[in-house]
């Protein structure tokens, strides 16, 4: 009986798999997939409202990171960036008329004000940049004067930093553990702070950023959301700190970036890792399976804009000295790489 439902499970799989008819069964009958399909095409909308409205900061952070690797280009064009100029200035004269929108985002703002003034000092300027050019200049003109520079410079610049060793760094790395059992001793909000504050120099795919930290110290909130997935239940009774940490799908254009706010999130949370670790605190990434309910449920729990949704969790606490530690044997490096030489 067992293995004739493996055997019918596999004949599905290779059904769904193998064909189009097969995928669109799936879809049909998948509450996962059509939660994921829904999820993106509800975050594209967003997207294009915001968009239409002039005020999509996620769309002015990444054509003026776009603009910003056009000016580093040896041999640049005497003109580029026309395919997206327009929608940039307009965002970005839109979100800078807006007192609201400009207190939210002013660093974001300041930085594009920069960008933006040394783009059009250097390109060739035809009618229709000229016209794009004074709007730029009649919203920047009251602006306050930035004296810090924004602009993209050498790598020499940086050069100089003093950098830890590979012994060092591998020292680091052995020492961090998935901690699941911990001190009843509460975790400072600044220790959170100091650790973001690195986080978020992490790559992010063109530097949209749409990663966030939903940090939790409530109990009853913590066993909640904690306890929403089955491999936490077991400890999540003396975690001093749960994280959430999601990703805005709306910063992202089209459906072939929905599984950016992974990347997006995935990156910003291991340097948050490894900063905690360094001012002695531990650990644990939690999986967040796309269950449609744990999501709804989530929801109620977190506050969460609408095209927000949880990557991962991540308990948070200075670890028990007795308490004990899974191995967990890490593969083999030839099964890990390939060389294409």
């Amino acid at each position: 009986m067992f293995k004739s439902t493996i055997d019918m499970k596999n004949i599905i799989l290779n059904f769904c798999s193998k064909t189009k008819m097969g995928r669109i069964f799936l879809f049909c009958f998948s509450e996962t997939f059509d939660q994921e399909f829904k999820e993106a095409l509800i975050a594209k909308k967003i997207f294009n409202d915001q968009n239409n409205n002039n005020k999509n900061i996620f769309l002015v952070r990444r054509n003026i990171h776009r603009i910003e690797k056009g000016l580093i280009i040896k041999n640049r064009r005497p003109i580029f960036a026309l395919g997206y100029i327009k929608p940039t200035v307009d965002n970005f004269v839109e979100l800078m008329s807006n007192k609201i929108l400009f207190e939210k985002y002013e660093d974001d703002l300041n930085w594009a004000k920069q960008v933006l003034n040394k783009y059009f000092s250097v390109v060739e300027i035809n009618d229709f940049l000229k016209k794009l050019k004074l709007s730029f200049d009649n919203v920047v003109t009251n602006s306050s004067n930035i004296c810090s520079n924004l602009l993209p410079y050498e790598f020499d610049e940086i050069s100089n930093i003093p950098l830890i060793n590979f012994e060092q760094f591998q020292s680091l790395v052995n020492r961090r553990r998935s901690v699941r059992i911990y001190k009843n001793k509460p975790v400072n909000n600044s220790i959170i702070e100091k650790a973001l504050g690195l986080a978020k120099y992490s790559p992010s795919p063109c530097n949209r950023y749409s990663v966030r930290y939903h940090c939790i110290s409530d109990r009853v909130l913590i066993n909640k959301l904690g306890t929403t997935v089955g491999g936490a239940k077991s400890f999540m009774d003396n975690v001093p700190t749960l994280i959430a940490i999601t990703s805005i799908g709306s910063a992202f254009q089209g459906l072939y970036d929905r599984h950016a706010t992974y990347i997006d999130a995935s990156l910003s949370l291991m340097t948050f890792i490894y900063s905690l670790e360094t001012m002695g605190v531990s650990s644990c990434v939690i999986n967040w399976p796309k269950v449609p309910k744990n999501d709804r449920l989530a929801k109620k729990y977190i506050n969460l804009e609408e095209s927000e949704n949880i990557i991962m969790l991540l308990s948070v606490g200075y670890a028990d000295d007795k308490g004990m530690i899974p191995y967990s044997q890490k593969m083999n490096n030839s099964n890990l790489i390939k060389y294409y030489e």
